[in-house]
């Protein structure tokens, strides 16, 4: 989606019935690194009731922050959690 916002994963999550929602947002341009990717991640979103705090996010993916293939397996990795525990954000225990 161009121009999107992140709070977009709550109408795709909704319309999808998805339980997990994962969503790659590259840097705005003129912030400190223009090639970084964010992820937000969030289970069972909904319209109505998602709130920022219900989302788990793992930014500054690049070659000099967090490689890329690295971040791929947090990502696969965190999915899994928030599909055990039924959660994301701050209601996932560590």
């Amino acid at each position: 989606m161009r121009y999107g916002r992140v709070k977009i994963e709550d109408q795709i999550g909704e319309i999808l019935g998805a339980k997990v929602v994962i969503l790659l947002v590259g840097e705005r341009p003129g912030l400190g690194q223009s090639e970084s990717l964010s992820c937000y991640a969030v289970y069972s979103p909904r319209v109505a009731t998602t709130v920022e705090a219900d989302r788990t996010c793992i930014s500054n993916i690049h070659q000099g922050g967090t490689p890329p293939v690295e971040a791929a397996a947090v990502i696969v990795d965190l999915a899994k959690r928030m599909l055990e525990q039924k959660a994301s954000g701050i209601n996932m225990s560590r």
